[in-house]
């Protein structure tokens, strides 16, 4: 179990809601094994009292009374499986969204884990609601069962005590040698679902470039190696599974032996051979439970693991303290940037302020850090050090929900949610459908968007699909302007687009600098300068030069400065 100290806070909150739940369900349990006594006591009166008297009536009040608490067990035993599968999926409900952020801000960090843990989360809600979580909370009741069996005769609870002993060592052995070999197999499986996934989503790739039969040849690699590591946990677990039925028999024959021994010395009743049988029985069952569901609780444990170890680094945001809307002051301090398992920092002591209603073009050659700078003042990579602002408060002390709708992105690739066109422009927020169409009109898309089959109800997937990359571009332009931002950050916001796209770019800018927006834009030539109030040069992800944009213009090469009058001539002329 891990400290108190190292499990992730959004954990622990649910952790201490199951465990309320654990407490009632361990009384219900305390119950069902009591009732469980009823079926050897009844064994015993009818073989003791019964069978010797013929006393029918004695029979019959004897079998409504066993009749009797076994319904009440399975009722009882019906409500604890119920509870424990309700509490399973509220469990998950709770979990899933905040793991699933964690993989979003993982994955933006650099380290490609996909939705793999949000899908294994399903290990540990089947774990919780199976029959070998249900035998943890039987297990201490063996004790009782023991001692019930002592009493009949010590004789009968030493070989009691001593088979337990013995299944207890078998489950522990099994613990180790199946936990290790399904920790090497998940590894396995998951590099092997990666490399797959993403042959599906690079179909063009694969099939244009005749790359399927080696990518198919490296995939079936991947599988046969994890099958390799897996199959020894599968082979090792059946192995214990025979010997743990195998022991249960043998632990059978010799409590009937014994008893039989002792009931002829006249030692114990014919009766109390059958009720030790059955309380032996009871008291092993938990752990030959244990033991048959040993796989599954080793790989709930080992997702449980690896949720808390991802919550832990990417802790789920906690409510703050809502802030206004932002005015769009930025402010990057001494901002430094390492990507995973890099030692080169991208980004290395960035210190500027962008002053609200600016427009800033952020230059520089292939690799100088100028989509980094995007994402990290939209605020989804994780600092090395340094602190970016927003209207003075750190980036940290803004809730996502306050500000996120007052933020506008437009990335290189443009990437879509499986959705409808209006649905994704209006970022899946409903009843917005009238600034949808103002956002499309804006970027130039209305019309465009009508002649689709299916209109604004057309659906795209992931990829854009079925829209062209132009197209897709401008309908990443009207999802970031939408509700009018007071922030817009455009990465290559020209990339893609035509002729026609450039004239509606440039519209656009100007349109959403009269909105008072503060806008940052990476581009990599002259032909957005003339929307620019500053100019950000960056080079090996250093400051090279910020400040006005005729001050840096004049220190860049003069062929620039004559692009840049020659663009705002035909601005002019239009």
């Amino acid at each position: 179990m891990p400290k108190p100290d190292s499990v992730a806070p959004a954990l622990r909150s649910e952790l201490k809601q199951f465990s309320a739940v654990a407490v009632k369900v361990l009384l219900f349990s305390m119950v069902l094994n009591l009732l469980v006594l009823t079926v050897p006591i009844y064994m015993m009166q009818v073989y003791d009292r019964v069978i010797p008297t013929r006393h029918l009536e004695t029979l019959l009040f004897l079998s409504l009374i066993a009749v009797g608490a076994v319904a009440l067990y399975i009722l009882l035993d019906t409500v604890r499986t119920h509870v424990l599968i309700k509490v399973g999926h509220q469990l998950m409900l709770a979990l899933r969204s905040k793991v699933l952020f964690a993989c979003v801000q993982s994955t933006a960090a650099g380290h490609n884990i996909g939705k793999q843990p949000v899908d294994e989360l399903e290990s540990v809600r089947l774990c919780l609601s199976g029959a070998a979580f249900c035998a943890l909370f039987d297990l201490p009741w063996l004790v009782l069962f023991i001692g019930i069996v002592w009493i009949v005769h010590p004789v009968l609870g030493v070989f009691a005590l001593s088979a337990v002993i013995v299944m207890a060592g078998i489950t522990a052995i099994s613990s180790v040698v199946v936990r290790n070999n399904i920790v090497a197999g998940r590894s396995a499986d998951a590099q092997s679902d990666r490399f797959g996934s993403a042959i599906v989503e690079s179909a063009s790739t694969v099939m244009s470039m005749a790359l399927w039969p080696r990518a198919q040849d490296f995939w079936k690699n991947l599988q046969t190696k994890g099958l390799k590591q897996k199959l020894p946990a599968e082979l090792d677990s059946a192995t214990f599974k025979a010997l743990t039925k195998g022991s249960r028999t043998l632990i059978q024959i010799g409590a009937l032996g014994i008893g039989a021994f002792l009931a002829s010395s006249q030692e114990i009743t014919p009766g109390a051979i059958i009720a030790v049988s059955i309380l032996l029985n009871r008291a092993l069952a938990p752990v030959d439970a244990l033991v048959s569901g040993w796989r599954q609780f080793a790989n709930a444990f080992q997702v449980s693991k690896q949720v808390n170890n991802l919550l832990r680094t990417y802790p789920v945001p906690t409510d703050k303290v809502n802030l206004p809307a932002p005015r769009g002051e930025i402010h990057f301090e001494q901002v430094t940037y390492l990507p995973a398992g890099r030692k080169k920092a991208t980004l290395s002591g960035i210190s500027i302020r962008i002053s609200a209603g600016k427009t800033v073009a952020v230059v520089g050659a292939s690799g100088s850090g100028k989509t980094t700078f995007c994402k990290t003042l939209l605020g989804y990579l994780p600092l090395r050090s340094g602190n970016v602002r927003i209207d003075g408060a750190s980036l940290s002390d803004w809730n996502l929900k306050d500000l996120a709708p007052h933020v506008g992105y437009v990335s290189q690739h443009s990437e879509y949610l499986p959705g409808t066109v209006e649905q994704n422009i209006a970022r899946f927020t409903p009843d917005r459908s009238l600034e949808v169409i103002e956002a499309a009109k804006l970027a130039g898309v209305h019309e465009l968007i009508l002649a689709l089959p299916q209109g604004y109800q057309t659906v795209l997937d992931k990829n854009g699909a079925p829209l062209s990359g132009g197209q897709q571009q401008r309908i990443a332009l009207a999802r970031a302007i939408i509700g009018k931002p007071r922030i817009l950050v455009l990465d290559e916001p020209n990339a893609n687009l035509d002729a026609d796209g450039m004239i509606v770019l440039s519209d656009i800018l100007a349109t959403v600098k009269s909105w008072g927006t503060t806008i940052v834009m990476a581009v990599h030539n002259t032909a957005l300068f003339a929307h620019a109030d500053q100019i950000l040069v960056l080079e090996h992800g250093c400051v090279a030069a910020f400040g006005p944009r005729e001050d840096i213009l004049q220190r860049m090469r003069p062929d620039r400065s004559k692009a840049l009058h020659a663009r705002e001539g035909l601005n002019a002329q239009r």
